[in-house]
């Protein structure tokens, strides 16, 4: 088992992040959940509610129980969180282990999300998952990615995140993307790509309510129109 692997499996409980932002959700404020909150919201606007949807990395199942009503697939390399977004979600939704998924046939997706994984993966590992995730795709389908912006201010945020109680990643994270890199990359398959930064410094004030930090967050986006982020979220069409 790969270290990447052990550490997704050992390190956190069953439904870890469902639960973190359950709890928020249901005291209206937080500042872990609703930085996750306010992610999930922004990707949930770029998706049609016709779309048939891919959550590639679903954790505990999170985004697409909570969030959406799509016609959605969620896959994760955690057979544990698998298990709870089974038992949680899956009403009317599909979960698969990594392993699992890769043994079907290949299924075709409008819209596929990836929230959360490639800093944790080598530039060539993130270009192979980018053109198997191509193969997904309808004609006209789009990739959404989110990512950690790596400017100074995320390094502090960092610095200061365990007295948040938030968990590290520094011994996992393998490449730190910037606004640049990121289009970069992406744009060497993608020419149609948009890269935007979101969650900014208002989201802090959710450590008060939800509401605030949302309110804030999108008040501090439009001051400084979008040159300031903590999270990438990058847009590529096929």
């Amino acid at each position: 088992m790969s270290n990447q692997k052990k550490f997704w499996i050992q390190n956190f409980e069953e439904g870890y992040y469902d639960k973190v932002i359950h709890n928020g959700l249901t005291s209206k404020k937080g500042l872990q959940s609703n930085w996750h909150n306010c992610t999930y919201l922004k990707v949930k606007n770029l998706i049609e509610k016709s779309d048939i949807h891919l959550d590639y990395a679903c954790g505990s199942g999170t985004f697409i129980g909570r969030y959406l009503n799509n016609d959605s697939t969620g896959v994760d390399i955690s057979p544990l969180q698998i298990e709870y977004a089974k038992e949680n979600f899956s009403k009317s939704v599909n979960f698969y282990t990594v392993e699992d998924f890769q043994k079907m046939n290949m299924a075709k997706f409008d819209v596929i999300t990836v929230l959360g994984l490639i800093e944790f993966l080598s530039l060539e590992e993130t270009k192979k998952l980018t053109t198997y995730l191509t193969g997904m795709l309808n004609e006209n389908g789009k990739i959404i990615f989110t990512t950690p912006n790596y400017s100074y201010f995320f390094r502090f945020i960092q610095s200061i995140s365990k007295y948040f109680s938030i968990k590290d990643y520094k011994d996992v994270v393998t490449h730190k993307y910037t606004k640049n890199n990121l289009t970069r990359l992406l744009s060497e398959e993608f020419p149609n790509t948009e890269v935007k930064r979101i969650v900014n410094f208002g989201i802090f004030a959710s450590i008060f309510s939800h509401s605030k930090g949302l309110f804030f967050e999108g008040l501090f986006e439009k001051f400084f129109k979008g040159k300031v982020g903590f999270i990438l979220l990058a847009e590529v069409k096929k």
